[in-house]
């Protein structure tokens, strides 16, 4: 049966949570999107998964793939935020990589510009 479209993006979108070997990455990538490489691009991506688990029969590893999913920065920002006296990241914002290099950028310029720690 072959694998449809949706599938593939949700086992590439588990991949990214469960980080599996770069050769099982690779076959995913072929399987998503391999029908429009090139000819050179569908060879390297070959190479890359010579040795996915699928392509050597393999159906489990002793090697973990389960990890703690990313948490969020709120004891680290809930500090900064205390100490330089600045707003807190909204509970959604924690989790986004882009708001919080923000947050920590302004807490650098608002040090460099003297704002001196408050005390506890």
């Amino acid at each position: 049966m072959p694998t449809t479209l949706p599938t593939t993006i949700e086992n590439l979108y588990e991949a990214v949570r469960s980080r599996p070997r770069p050769e099982d990455v690779a076959e995913l990538v072929i399987a998503a999107i391999g029908a429009t490489f090139s000819q050179e691009e569908a060879r390297i991506a070959s190479e890359a998964a010579a040795y996915s688990f699928r392509r050597l029969g393999y159906t489990w590893s002793s090697m973990s793939n389960d990890f703690a999913p990313p948490s969020s920065a709120t004891k680290q920002t809930d500090t900064a935020a205390r100490l330089f006296d600045i707003p807190r990241l909204t509970p959604e914002a924690r989790y986004d990589p882009t708001a919080v290099d923000l947050f920590i950028s302004d807490a650098v310029k608002l040090r460099r510009l003297g704002r001196r720690y408050k005390a506890r």
